[in-house]
């Protein structure tokens, strides 16, 4: 050993455990992302759905939507 370095500098499986670690908070970024992009599409999706609406259906469409989003909300634990 040398006296200047830690044990754990010399230790295989110090190193595997970070790398696991970093490969474990990649695939968790990447899935957030994934998430993300699939939450934008599907309001991108509303909106191009919504412009085929009549006037009439349109305001159907942003009252019950709203209060579905609203409901939606309200069931959801809020953590920034």
């Amino acid at each position: 050993m040398n006296e200047f370095l830690p044990a754990a500098f010399f230790d295989p499986n110090y190193y595997t455990a970070l790398f696991t670690d970093a490969m474990e908070a990649q695939r968790q970024h990447m899935e957030q992302q994934q998430t993300v992009s699939q939450m934008v599409k599907a309001v991108t999706d509303y909106f191009e759905a919504f412009r085929k609406l009549m006037p009439g259906y349109q305001q159907f469409a942003l009252q019950t939507s709203f209060m579905t989003f609203m409901q939606q909300a309200a069931m959801t634990k809020w953590e920034f």
